[in-house]
């Protein structure tokens, strides 16, 4: 027979910014008098957790903070903040000095490269927020300027690739190039991107000596592709970067594209 008595509560505390440090020198938490907290760790199940570095997302050697704590508890998982995830995209070559499709794509002039970023030099006082030289001298150097590398069809493989990427129906750029005709050919234009679709069949690609695999080569039918771009969305929101209502909408705008 059941127990008519209520289940007694269960509290699970977690203390923030109250580290822990068996060396008792310059220790205040040690130091002080803490009856309800000695009463606490004697009676109660607890655990140490790392909560710095790598562990939370942060970079190595990088000590952890109250807003990187409360967005992992948040978020049920190490939420990985940008600059980490730069850090890692240059380790394992995901940031290149140049990014360019492995074939010639028509309709698709290639920039030269990314925007060169000069160094300057500011005054001997610029390290203390004291600008004494008013026009920079610019310097021989510049900083590296790295940028996302791509697949065969051009399109970016690092970052958080959303399904439209991730299950693509064009080449889709986050730059474009300056006609001859504008002037400055081949120059990048300012804030403008492009897209360039894919052939609907093959016939139709190899007409146009186009490299890319054609939407009929890569989807057997529209159904096909509408479940692969869900799959995509469902896997983002999985990992907390889309919200239910963000699937149902990218699924619904899949499935009434026209082939």
């Amino acid at each position: 027979m059941a127990s008519a008595s209520p289940p007694r509560p269960a509290v699970l505390c977690v203390l923030d910014g109250w580290g822990h440090r068996p060396d008792p020198r310059y220790n205040a938490i040690l130091d002080a008098r803490t009856p309800n907290y000695d009463r606490l760790i004697a009676t109660c199940p607890q655990a140490l957790i790392d909560a710095s570095e790598t562990f939370v997302g942060l970079p190595k050697g990088q000590m952890g903070n109250s807003e990187v704590g409360h967005m992992n508890l948040g978020a049920g998982r190490v939420a990985v903040p940008d600059l980490p995830r730069i850090d890692t995209a240059i380790a394992d070559g995901s940031l290149v000095a140049v990014a360019a499709p492995q074939a010639a794509i028509p309709g698709i002039t290639s920039a030269k490269g990314p925007n060169p970023r000069p160094r300057f030099d500011y005054g001997p006082e610029f390290s203390h927020g004291i600008i004494s030289k008013t026009l920079p001298v610019a310097l021989k150097d510049s900083f590296r300027v790295l940028v996302p590398a791509v697949d065969a069809d051009g399109n970016e493989t690092s970052g958080i690739r959303l399904p439209d990427i991730a299950v693509p129906t064009a080449t889709s750029m986050g730059w474009a190039v300056r006609s001859a005709n504008a002037g400055a050919g081949g120059e990048l234009c300012y804030l403008d991107g492009s897209s360039v679709p894919f052939a609907r069949t093959k016939a139709e690609r190899e007409a146009k000596h186009d490299p890319r695999p054609s939407l009929e080569e890569r989807y057997s039918d529209a159904a096909d592709y509408a479940a692969k771009v869900q799959k995509a969305a469902s896997a983002l929101a999985q990992e907390g970067y889309l919200l239910p209502e963000d699937v149902e909408r990218i699924a619904v705008k899949a499935n009434s594209i026209a082939w």
